[in-house]
């Protein structure tokens, strides 16, 4: 198959892409806040550069019949309401949209697919729709596999004395324990993809309070909307951490293509 796009094949493309068995990913961000020095598009941009660059070496390094789709660009960002920006859909309205893309698609015949994940207050909706479509059709007698992975969460934080030293002390630097938004390594990121887009000079560390976020909107656990420090981040690092993304990606792409 010449192209790793969805959105670019032709109908009969599409058909043959089900007879010939293709994996379909599935990237879905969100649009919400990341503090005062990113744009409100990251988890969205992530989530489609992730699969996007991922598909791609997985078919020239591996040969493996996979392909992206269009991104849902909408999730679910309940915990960040004090900040302007965010477009939240409700759970019941997430839930059906990944349901009816993913039924859809059973629906023409394929049967496997991974969901990239870039935002974590997704995840309980993407989990209900996974279960709510499986369901369907093993009451029809049809078995489909849905994997899911999170942006970031496809490779291990590499600690050796073989990788370099700013990396090992990126990972190692206290003032970035609990980065989990608009921290070093989003922004770092950013700065490998899209630096025109990063107000660097607006980037800072937060005070953060000792609340668990989970149970919590962000504005009770940090007072600028970011956690971890972002001043870490640097052009270097985000190529690094692309790199071992995309590969990371790419093998579990040739993983699945094997499970049967």
């Amino acid at each position: 198959m010449k192209h790793t796009y969805y959105g670019h094949l032709t109908s009969n493309e599409a058909k043959l892409a089900v007879k010939k068995k293709y994996i379909l990913v599935l990237p879905i961000g969100a649009i919400e806040q990341h503090g005062p020095h990113l744009p409100i598009d990251t988890d969205d941009w992530l989530a489609l550069r992730a699969a996007k660059e991922g598909v791609e070496l997985a078919v020239k390094k591996y040969k493996t019949k996979a392909m992206y789709l269009p991104g849902i660009h909408f999730g679910q960002s309940f915990s960040h309401l004090a900040w302007p920006g965010r477009i939240s859909l409700s759970f019941s309205t997430f839930v059906s949209i990944i349901y009816e893309v993913i039924d859809q698609l059973v629906y023409e015949g394929f049967k496997k697919f991974v969901i990239v994940n870039g935002n974590g207050g997704n995840e309980p909706s993407i989990i209900t729709a996974i279960r709510q479509v499986t369901e369907k059709w093993r009451e029809e007698k049809k078995y489909i596999k849905i994997y899911t992975v999170g942006v970031g969460n496809i490779y291990k934080p590499p600690l050796s004395k073989n990788f370099p030293e700013k990396i090992n002390k990126f990972f190692k630097d206290k003032s970035n324990e609990g980065e989990v938004h608009a921290g070093a390594r989003e922004t770092s990121w950013n700065l490998s993809g899209r630096p025109e887009l990063v107000r660097f000079n607006l980037a800072k560390k937060p005070k953060i309070k000792e609340v668990a976020w989970a149970n919590s909107s962000l504005e009770e656990v940090s007072n600028n909307g970011t956690t971890g420090n972002p001043t870490l981040a640097s052009k270097s690092l985000g190529d690094y951490f692309w790199k071992q993304q995309n590969i990371g990606f790419a093998k579990m792409l040739q993983n699945i293509s094997k499970d049967i």
